[in-house]
C-alpha cells in the first residue's frame, strides 16, 4: 500500500512523508530500505518543517 500511494503521489508531483514515533515501525521501514523512497519523520512537527512555505500553507488550508 505505501508504494502505491508513493507512486500516485509522485505522478502528481508530490512527495510521500511517513510520520511515526514508533521505533519498531521506523526500524522496519529502514530495514526495508524505504528511506530513499519516501521521507520518514519521527514527529509531525519535523515533517511539517521540511515542507516549503507553499506546501505547509496548502496542507493547513485543507
Amino acid at each position: 500500500m505505501p508504494c502505491r500511494a508513493r507512486n500516485r503521489t509522485a505522478a502528481r508531483g508530490g512527495r510521500l512523508r511517513i510520520v511515526t514515533g514508533k521505533t519498531g515501525f521506523l526500524r522496519i521501514l529502514r530495514h526495508a530500505q524505504l528511506g530513499g523512497v519516501c521521507e520518514i519523520h519521527a514527529r509531525q512537527s519535523n515533517a511539517l518543517a521540511a515542507w516549503p512555505e507553499s506546501g505547509a500553507a496548502s496542507a493547513t488550508a485543507g
